[in-house]
């Protein structure tokens, strides 16, 4: 068994290695000046470089790509590891191969063949996706009148009424999007771009390479007409949504790490070149403790991480991934936001970077639900399924 381990380890690393060397040498060139923007063009050039890496597969059948074989640590450990290389040179390019992947790995799931299209995933419903009425419904309980009609709403067939927002690189050819009622339950659809109208808004508070479109049925068109269309239903879409939820939160989380980690190392160097007052400002006591923010929120995220990809970790359960993240994205915006603050005013200038690693940090934080949704879906789920410790060094009930 220590064998296996460690031939895995060797694996994992051969090819974060590979990833690292491509990064430095194709996309770190792209993204040298922070003031400005990548074009779409040189990021589809990049994902494409990333495809004949291996990283993207666009094959019918899993390898060591990402979110290949989420289910097992190796491909947790890969995974992570990928979005977080990506992630220390350009979020938005690590969150768009993030989406690229899910939407495969539903490709996979439905037996789609679809090599040279461009998929992605939508994986919030009209407005975040549906608080306490969520939690009833995957704990099993009974839902409320009010409560079914919250979820069938957040989650309703996105006609010109009900638009949801995707947040991408605008060249995608095919759209995966769930919907939920109460008859039919969850329901994995695969629209192509022609399918659906797509409306520019105004740009985001970060991610500046990606774009943020309303996306929504054609005028006219109703649920129905989709049957010919990929389709997951009942328990396989119900498993597949649960699995891509916390695919997406992990995605996120190591997304998000990574950008912080850079700010941190960027305001630690210069806390030991600056000085003020005839000293280096790493030895001001103000600096220390910015500096020692933004080091412990990057390292417990990196720690909590790292401990989903264990080789004998189980598969993670989406209320303690959501957990996860409620503590941490707050955690981690403030340890950007630390960073930014040793460099004083120049933190504020474009051509620093850090002014774009702190935006970037505050938007992956509202996806796939907001720190706020995220600890209120916790809170009835604990509420609802935990026993409360009998002793007080006793663990709640997972």
């Amino acid at each position: 068994m220590d064998t296996v381990i460690e031939l895995e380890a060797d694996e994992a690393r051969a090819w974060t290695d590979a990833v690292a060397r491509f990064t430095e040498e194709v996309i770190a060139p792209l993204f040298e000046r922070p003031e400005c923007i990548a074009t779409p063009a040189d990021c589809r050039r990049a994902l494409d470089g990333l495809v004949e890496l291996g990283v993207l597969n666009n094959g019918p059948d899993a390898g060591l790509g990402l979110w290949d074989l989420p289910q097992s640590a190796l491909g947790r450990r890969l995974s992570l590891s990928y979005l977080q290389v990506v992630a220390k040179t350009s979020a938005a390019l690590a969150y768009q191969m993030h989406l690229q992947a899910m939407a495969r790995h539903l490709d996979r799931l439905a037996g789609v063949h679809d090599a040279q299209g461009l998929p992605l995933v939508l994986m919030q419903g009209k407005l975040g996706l549906g608080r306490e009425a969520l939690v009833h419904l995957l704990t099993g309980q009974a839902l409320a009148p009010d409560q079914a009609a919250m979820l069938a709403d957040n989650w309703a067939w996105p006609d010109a009424g009900q638009a949801r927002l995707l947040n991408a690189l605008p060249d995608w050819s095919a759209l995966w999007l769930c919907t939920w009622d109460v008859g039919e339950g969850w329901r994995w659809h695969r629209l192509d771009r022609q399918a659906l109208g797509h409306t520019p808004m105004a740009p985001g508070f970060g991610l500046d390479e990606l774009q943020i479109e309303a996306v929504h049925a054609l005028q006219g068109m109703s649920l129905t007409e989709t049957a010919a269309t990929p389709c997951l239903s009942g328990a396989a879409a119900a498993s597949a949504w649960s699995t891509l939820q916390a695919v997406h939160a992990m995605g996120l989380l190591a997304i998000t790490q990574a950008g912080v980690h850079r700010a941190g190392a960027m305001a630690f160097e210069q806390a030991h070149l600056r000085r003020q007052g005839a000293q280096l400002i790493a030895r001001h006591a103000a600096v220390q403790q910015l500096l020692s923010l933004a080091r412990g929120a990057a390292s417990e995220a990196a720690r909590d991480l790292q401990a989903l990809t264990q080789p004998d970790a189980p598969w993670p359960g989406l209320r303690e991934l959501w957990r996860m993240r409620a503590r941490h994205q707050v955690r981690l915006s403030m340890g950007a936001s630390a960073a930014l603050q040793v460099f004083g005013g120049m933190g504020y200038m474009k051509d620093t970077g850090l002014e774009r690693l702190l935006r970037q940090t505050h938007h992956l934080r509202l996806l796939g639900g907001s720190p706020a949704e995220l600890a209120l879906c916790v809170a009835c789920w604990d509420t609802l399924c935990s026993p409360w410790p009998d002793a007080l060094h006793e663990e709640p009930t997972p």
